[in-house]
Order: C-alpha cells, then sequence, then structure tokens
C-alpha cells in the first residue's frame, strides 16, 4: 500500500513540475512579444515625428496618456483597409492585448493556481488511497470471519458425528442392560428381595439413558436431513386433549379451542408432532409448583394454528431466552438432570413441519411456550 502511494506521489509532483515549466515558458513568451510590440510602437512614433513633430507629439500624448475612443479606433480600421491591411488588422490589434501587465504577476497567479490544483490531487489521492486501504481490512476481516467460521462448522460437524456414533454405540448395550434390570426385577418381585428398590431406581436411571440417546439420535437425523416424515390428517382438539391426559399426573391442565365449534384439522407426522409437544409439556409440568393447572390452548387464525402451552413457575429468564431451544443450553433454574435437548429437538420438529416457536414469559408470571403451524389447506 505505501509503495502504491508513494508512486502516486512522485507522478503526481511530476505533472506538477511540467505545468510550472509550461507556465514559465508561457510568461517569457509573452514577454519577448510585449517587448517586441513596444519596440514596434516606438519606431512607429520616431517615424512619424520625423516627418511631423506635431503630430508626433499628438500621437506620443494618445499613447501614453490618453485613451482611444472607437470613433478613432474605426478611423484606425479604415486606413488599414485603404492601404490594403483588412484581413490582418483584428489580429494585429488583438495580439496588443494582455491581461497581466506585470510578468511576476503573471507567474505567481500561475504558480498559486498550480499549487492550489497540485494540494487538491494530493488530497484526493490520499482519500483514494485510503479508501482502498479501509476496503483491503474489510476484505481481510470478512476473509477472517468465514474461516473462522467455517472452522467452528467443521468442528461442530465433526462433533455432531462424534455424538451420533457415541450414541449408536451405546444404544446396543442398553438395550441389554435394560433386559437384564426387568428380568432381575420380575425375579427379585416373586421372592420379595431387599434390592427391588435399587433395581428399580436403576432401571428409571438407565431408562433417563435411554432417552437422552433417542433424543440425541433424533437431532442428528433431524439435522442431517435424513427426517421424512409421513403425514397425514391430525384432530388437533383429541390430539391435544391426549396430551393433556398423558401429564395428567405430573399437572392437570385446562385446555381451550377458538373459535370453540370449528374443527382443528392439521396435516402432520403425528409421532413427531407429540414427541415436539410432549417436551414443552413436561417442561412446564416440572417446573409449575403452583396449584394452578396447566394451560393448554390453540386457537386458528390467518394462516396458522396457535398453540400455547404456559404454566405458573418462575419463568425465563431475559438473558436465557435467546438461547433456550440451543442444544445443550442449560437455563439457570435447570434442574439436574437435564442436558438441555428437549426443547432442541422441539424446534427442529416443529421447524420441520414448517412451523415457528417461540418461548417467553406470560403475564402474571410463568413460562409460555407459543407454537405456531400452518393450516391444515396449506400443508395439504
Amino acid at each position: 500500500m505505501n509503495s502504491y502511494v508513494k508512486k502516486e506521489n512522485r507522478l503526481l509532483w511530476a505533472f506538477v513540475s511540467l505545468i510550472l515549466a509550461v507556465i514559465l515558458l508561457a510568461a517569457e513568451r509573452q514577454e519577448f512579444f510585449s517587448d517586441m510590440m513596444v519596440n514596434r510602437d516606438l519606431s512607429l512614433l520616431a517615424y512619424v515625428e520625423e516627418q511631423d513633430p506635431e503630430i508626433g507629439e499628438r500621437l506620443a500624448s494618445l499613447l501614453f496618456q490618453g485613451q482611444a475612443s472607437q470613433e478613432q479606433a474605426e478611423k484606425g480600421k479604415a486606413v488599414l483597409k485603404k492601404y490594403g491591411y483588412t484581413s490582418q488588422s483584428s489580429h494585429i490589434l488583438k495580439k496588443r492585448l494582455f491581461p497581466f501587465k506585470d510578468r511576476k504577476l503573471f507567474i505567481a497567479a500561475g504558480v498559486l493556481i498550480l499549487l492550489l490544483s497540485g494540494f487538491l490531487m494530493t488530497a484526493a489521492v490520499r482519500l483514494r488511497s485510503e479508501r482502498i486501504r479501509r476496503s483491503q481490512q474489510e476484505r481481510f476481516r470478512l476473509q477472517k470471519q468465514l474461516m473462522e467460521l467455517s472452522s467452528y462448522q467443521e468442528v461442530n460437524k465433526r462433533l455432531k458425528i462424534f455424538i451420533e456414533n457415541i450414541a449408536h454405540q451405546i444404544k446396543t448395550p442398553l438395550a441389554g442392560c435394560l433386559t437384564s434390570l426387568e428380568l432381575l426385577e420380575d425375579d427379585l418381585e416373586e421372592k420379595e428381595g431387599p434390592a427391588l428398590p435399587r433395581v428399580r431406581e436403576c432401571l428409571g436411571r438407565m431408562d433417563d439413558i435411554r432417552l437422552l440417546t433417542e433424543r440425541l439420535l433424533s437431532i442428528g437425523r433431524l439435522e442431517a436431513g435424513e427426517v421424512l416424515f409421513t403425514y397425514e390428517e391430525v384432530e388437533l382438539k383429541s390430539f391435544l386433549e391426549e396430551l393433556a391426559e398423558d401429564y395428567e399426573d405430573m399437572k392437570k391442565s385446562s385446555l381451550s379451542f377458538t373459535p370453540p365449534g370449528d374443527k382443528f384439522l392439521f396435516y402432520g407426522s403425528p409421532a413427531w408432532l407429540y414427541e415436539a409437544l410432549s417436551n414443552l409439556m413436561k417442561n412446564c409440568a416440572e417446573y409449575d409448583e403452583s396449584p394452578f393447572p396447566l394451560r393448554l390452548s390453540c386457537e386458528k387464525e390467518t394462516g396458522w394454528y396457535r398453540i400455547r402451552i404456559r404454566d405458573h413457575g418462575p419463568g425465563f429468564s431475559e438473558d436465557d431466552l435467546p438461547y433456550i431451544f440451543d442444544r445443550f443450553y442449560r437455563p439457570r433454574n435447570e434442574k439436574k438432570g437435564h442436558v438441555g435437548l428437549g426443547l432442541n429437538l422441539a424446534r427442529l420438529i416443529i421447524e420441520g413441519h414448517k412451523g415457528k416457536i417461540y418461548a417467553g414469559n406470560a403475564e402474571g408470571g410463568g413460562a409460555e411456550f407459543t407454537v405456531l403451524l400452518p393450516l391444515y389447506e396449506t400443508m395439504k
């Protein structure tokens, strides 16, 4: 960049020097012609003085003291025409006119204009160079960000593959362990062994691991585009009633549908949709320790079904809201045993059905999930 600016500056000042030389040559040429015209006038005055001293005196007075009138100028043109100099008269007279009577003033004005032009051109070159420098810096910054993003995406891709491989490897021995524990539970129930509570606790923990493994595999398949949803007609009223009934042991729910007399038909995959909404229901039920029931509602709007699931718990922190649906993100009030996969899976499923999902805090307190699903006619 510095070499480029120095090169432009050298060319600029070479151009300025050339213009200055031209001005000086023009000034010298003008002085030469001015001296030549003065000598011609003096020769003319001497000649007239020799022929008629009285006329010579009047001519000298006219040249150096007075100004010629337009009438006298016309008479002069007539005299030139009389002797055949009509074609050259205008040219000769114009050569006598010169705006700068002082050669030094002419040179000073030319140098001043030249320096001003050089200053402006230098400023323009520096401004252009600064724009080029900033453009290069911005390009380097964007290239660095792209490289970092590419590196991050590559690391994220490898991490996902690693997690999926681990999940696959865990799935098979996990199934064997569950089967053995279930057989052991049956045997202890018959004998009423004292180790039965411990076995049941292990079964519960192993079931949590199984659920975690299945969620990891589901997320990996959804992100890789390997899941093809099997769409069928779903009646949302009975679907949501069944969902509320399945979580009745954890928390009672109140349901409402608007408008109440309409049919709420949706075209999608019931199993995957149940997985998404059940994760939201479970999240609300676990954090709501109030005596109030969960509020589950479905409204039909222009182009959408709006499903709301609301609890009366502590709600979300404002710092957590932007990241609630990110994988492995755990809010500050997250309970132990949660790894941050359920909400991420719910988001992927809803978006896979061309829908939208939001999290927020309800009026009066509590967390609220909002799911938008396209109307039946849109999906069909």
